[in-house]
């Protein structure tokens, strides 16, 4: 998760959900009530602006609990009052408030710009080394001794969970739960398409290392 987003009403956060699927962004809402520390890798938690006092109380236990370096971003001016009112100044410094009478476009460019920029301070030198494979967060690569290969978002995000799990099987399940949104329909051909790609990146000559089917399984990393 790299943003939280809160939004003044259900049908907006639908709204920027789509708008943000549209941009490679992935995102899934949650009520305040279901709210939860996800860890699977998806960009941005959508809340729906909270009506009832004690669910502001639930969204700041939860805020609380995140990374320093998550960003906040509100939509509505008004929610800067709201947050004052409730003693959120230690939340405040991590907060971007964008304008409602801003466009939904401009809107979608500057979350984007905040993400991509999260990433980027979050990200610098960090990798992730199996074997002779290299995965860098920084600019979604992956390396094999002087070889280098670039991925999209949704490749990096699935070798990530493939490097994280070596040997294990990951079912369809998982693999939706961890790189799609959950509540996207993801057909099994997708998955297979994404896995091919995948298995052609970290091919290399006299290698055996790749990605393996276990029927009616899933499927499952190996590194010679």
């Amino acid at each position: 998760m790299h943003s939280v987003i809160i939004t003044p009403y259900h049908l907006q956060s639908a709204i920027y959900q789509n708008a943000l699927k549209r941009e490679n962004i992935q995102s899934i809402s949650y009520s305040p009530k279901a709210i939860a520390n996800s860890t699977i890798g998806t960009d941005a938690i959508l809340i729906p602006h909270p009506l009832q006092r004690q669910e502001w109380r639930k969204i700041k236990t939860f805020l609380e609990s995140l990374q320093k370096r998550i960003p906040i971003i509100v939509i509505g001016m008004a929610q800067n009052r709201i947050f004052n009112e409730l003693a959120w100044d230690g939340l405040l410094h991590r907060c971007v408030f964008i304008d409602e009478s801003i466009s939904l476009d401009k809107s979608i460019e500057l979350i984007r710009e905040i993400i991509c920029k999260n990433d980027e301070d979050n990200n610098k030198g960090k990798e992730l080394s199996i074997a002779n494979y290299t995965l860098s967060s920084r600019d979604r690569t992956l390396k094999h001794k002087n070889q280098s290969v670039q991925l999209t978002r949704k490749e990096f995000y699935l070798m990530k969970l493939f490097m994280q799990n070596v040997g294990r099987v990951l079912s369809h399940e998982k693999i939706i739960d961890c790189v799609w949104d959950r509540r996207e329909y993801v057909a099994r051909n997708t998955i297979e398409v994404y896995i091919s790609r995948l298995r052609k990146k970290i091919k290399c000559e006299n290698q055996t290392s790749s990605i393996k089917t276990i029927p009616c399984l899933g499927y499952k990393l190996v590194i010679d």
